[in-house]
């Protein structure tokens, strides 16, 4: 009687990106892939993107413990176009014990290619690189229990990126579970959009509508 249950749980989870597959087959992972159950990086996307991955340094179990959540503003009133993403979490644990204690992240944002960081704060000194056709910034951030850490870096957009028919991809880490997001975007006659999304999945933001991928 649980079966049809099963079946809705599982086709979740894989829908938001909890569990991934891969087969040998490639027959079979031509099928995965198609669907987006592969986990795998987006390479040609040309508008907008955002990516976040951490990776736990600590060698315990802390993620448990933190949430993140995530503000980006993109400002279109200058010369060239500036975005300023800050990463915020917060470890909700009082006190350390065989598998918790202050987290310690190696944090990846991944963003368009031709991206030029400009200004970091509450990260450790940034290492720069492309990879997956896209820039990516890699940092330390250490969160210490029952804290909160808004970790920020500002970054110049390459001159691709432009006001009218700007869209913005947001791709989820695998197993991350759900993240809170903030979009801010100024134009250059002074106006402010706003729009707040859960991502659970990949998403498509176009300001008009939010499209999930299928």
């Amino acid at each position: 009687d649980n079966v049809p249950k099963m079946i809705e749980f599982a086709h979740r989870e894989l829908g938001e990106k909890n569990i991934m597959l891969f087969f040998k087959d490639a027959a079979l992972q031509n099928i995965v892939a198609s669907v987006k159950w592969d986990g795998t990086v987006n390479t040609d996307w040309t508008n907008d993107y955002l990516m976040l991955v951490d990776a736990n340094l600590g060698a315990l179990k802390s993620d448990y413990f933190v949430d993140r959540s995530v503000n980006y503003e993109v400002d279109f009133t200058g010369e060239k176009p500036i975005a300023t993403l800050t990463h915020t979490y917060k470890h909700r644990a009082t006190y350390g014990d065989w598998r918790t204690s202050d987290y310690h992240s190696y944090l990846r944002a991944y963003i368009p290619k031709g991206s030029t960081l400009l200004e970091r704060k509450l990260v450790g000194y940034p290492l720069t690189d492309e990879g997956f056709n896209k820039t990516y910034i890699g940092a330390f951030v250490d969160v210490v229990m029952s804290t909160e850490v808004p970790a920020m870096i500002k970054y110049q957009l390459p001159d691709t990126i432009k006001e009218e028919g700007y869209q913005l991809m947001l791709q989820k880490q695998s197993g991350v579970g759900t993240t809170p997001v903030s979009i801010t975007i100024k134009k250059k006659d002074g106006s402010v959009i706003t729009q707040s999304v859960e991502l659970k999945k990949d998403l498509v933001l176009s300001f008009q509508e939010v499209e999930e991928k299928k």
